[in-house]
């Protein structure tokens, strides 16, 4: 799984190095053999990674033609192709990678107290205030319109399904935030069955992502405040969302 992971990063990073070649290439010399060899190259690596990931990826003899022009067009051809690919293996990363930020930190919260992993339920609790369950219950229901606007499948009935599957344990971690005095760790497990629950669809679906990030980051400074003491309403809390949609926006 681990070797799964690692080889799909790769293949994200040489496809924006071909990227960049490609971007040299529009206004290089018909000379520049250099250039040339480097593009194959890449190709190459990315056919290759391809093949170990099991990905289809269009057919593309860079070497075998003979016309700039015909290679500029075959290259825009396979970069474009190749860019949807690229798109699902970066939104199934991030699925994952939100899954293993909420495991890791369950698990260094467990270790903190010494307990194994069965006695994750119940060892601290949380009593959130009024402004922080209204401010969770924003971000709870932002996520549930971004699941409801989403198109997981192409089959209507399995997407309503899924969907329906997915609101389901929305609704569960609602309910663990609804309660007068939370379990952490139960809360850290609901979100952790809803980011595994997403990593199913090979549907690009950041804007879920997102919003179920923004969950995560307030349960865990609602956590933190309650272990330096803070006992009043906090003043304000954090808008963890604007700083992730400016970086969407670049």
């Amino acid at each position: 799984m681990i070797e799964d992971i690692e080889a799909k990063r790769k293949f994200v990073d040489e496809f924006k190095s071909l990227t960049k070649l490609r971007m040299k290439f529009r206004d290089a010399p018909t000379d520049d053999e250099e250039l040339f060899k480097a593009i194959g190259r890449q190709i190459f690596k990315l056919q290759h990674l391809a093949d170990l990931l099991t990905f289809e990826l269009p057919k593309m003899n860079w070497f075998e033609q003979t016309s700039l022009v015909a290679n500029r067009i075959d290259l825009d051809s396979f970069h474009g192709m190749t860019e949807s690919i690229v798109r699902q293996v970066e939104d199934e990363l991030a699925k994952s990678l939100i899954a293993e930020e909420i495991e890791i930190e369950r698990y260094k919260a467990l270790e903190e107290l010494g307990l194994p992993d069965e006695t994750v339920a119940d060892q601290e609790f949380l009593r959130l205030a009024d402004n922080q369950k209204a401010h969770v219950q924003g971000q709870i229901n932002d996520l549930r319109d971004a699941i409801d606007g989403a198109t997981f499948f192409e089959d209507e009935k399995m997407n309503g399904d899924y969907c329906h599957r997915l609101l389901t344990k929305v609704n569960e971690l609602q309910t663990e935030f609804s309660k007068d005095i939370s379990s952490y760790y139960r809360g850290l497990g609901r979100m952790k069955d809803l980011a595994d629950a997403l990593g199913e669809s090979g549907k690009r679906v950041k804007p879920v992502t997102d919003r179920l990030k923004d969950v995560t980051n307030s349960w865990k400074f609602f956590k933190k405040q309650a272990a330096i003491g803070k006992d009043e309403e906090p003043k304000q809390i954090p808008d963890m969302r604007a700083e992730e949609d400016e970086g969407d926006e670049d």
